[in-house]
């Protein structure tokens, strides 16, 4: 596991990218505990092989941490994932949610899936009540509805980075900031959605 300590705008965040079961589940309870204590949120994203399309990274992000699991180091993917994915008290909040939660599906070995995934312009459609944001992908725009700074949500250095091999053994901090930005921001964007609903 490497864990890296991020910061994007004066905001500081930890990223544990781990390849390893036992701490995986570590990691997934210490998430959980998290969310006793807050919205029951979490930003999701899948990053995938460019060539072959395989699913090899899952990204979790909540608050000021983000797990990025290496599946692709993975012979099976743990059942504290699966377990986690398929809480329905949580709400998974992505881009293209249950196609890539059905790429990871036939290598968990488990019958579950990720019921309560949302892709983040049906949400905000839906909490904003206004139609035309479904379909939408783009993070900066979806902010700019909810009154959030898109700058504060991305760092402009990591747009020229290429995606790397998410096999890797190590990464830099800017290819970490690219892994990790999508589920982050959608996070972000979606904690202040729901908080409007209060």
């Amino acid at each position: 596991m490497c864990i890296y300590e991020l910061e994007i705008k004066d905001v500081k965040f930890k990223v544990s990218v781990i390849d390893d079961a036992d701490v995986i589940d570590k990691k997934i309870s210490e998430l959980s505990g998290m969310l006793f204590k807050m919205r029951r949120v979490v930003g999701f994203d899948v990053k995938f092989n460019s060539q072959t399309r395989i699913a090899e990274m899952l990204i979790l992000s909540a608050a000021n941490l983000c797990l990025a699991i290496q599946l692709c180091r993975l012979s099976r993917i743990p059942e504290s994932v699966t377990n986690f994915l398929a809480d329905r008290t949580i709400c998974f909040v992505g881009f293209g949610v249950d196609k890539k939660t059905a790429s990871i599906h036939g290598k968990t070995g488990y019958p579950r899936n990720c019921d309560t995934g949302i892709d983040l312009g049906h949400l905000a459609a839906r909490v904003l009540k206004k139609p035309k944001l479904i379909g939408l992908t783009g993070i900066a725009e979806l902010a700019k509805e909810v009154g959030i700074d898109h700058n504060s949500l991305s760092n402009k250095e990591i747009e020229a980075v290429t995606p790397p091999n998410w096999n890797a053994w190590v990464f830099t901090d800017k290819q970490v900031l690219h892994a990790v930005e999508e589920a982050r921001g959608c996070y972000i964007v979606a904690d202040k959605l729901l908080s409007l609903l209060n």
